[in-house]
């Protein structure tokens, strides 16, 4: 069995002031104090995010590594599948764990 521990998400809107990176960062962090987790204990990494393609950087599941330097090691997947990604994300992250290759 499955549980979500720790979750984290943008504000919604336009968001100028900061990065993608930057915002991937402060949700990544997020999430895992709200698990309270520390980073050693991350073995994958499922990032939704939408409409990738209106961001210079297409590959945004990498953007984690980036902004978190502690989870470069970590396997990253980006989903995307428009109004559900979030959801999409949750079931990759449950396929994971089912398949043995997350915790």
């Amino acid at each position: 069995m499955a549980s979500i521990t720790g979750w984290a998400h943008t504000p919604f809107g336009k968001l100028t002031d900061k990065t993608v990176e930057a915002l991937i960062g402060d949700v990544a962090n997020e999430a895992i104090e709200k698990a309270g987790l520390s980073v050693d204990q991350i073995d994958a990494v499922c990032l939704g995010t939408f409409n990738a393609g209106l961001v210079r950087q297409d590959f945004i599941g990498s953007l984690v590594s980036s902004a978190v330097p502690e989870l470069r090691h970590v396997p990253a997947t980006r989903y995307e599948n428009a109004c559900a990604t979030g959801s999409a994300a949750i079931h990759g992250a449950l396929d994971r764990i089912a398949a043995g290759k997350a915790r």
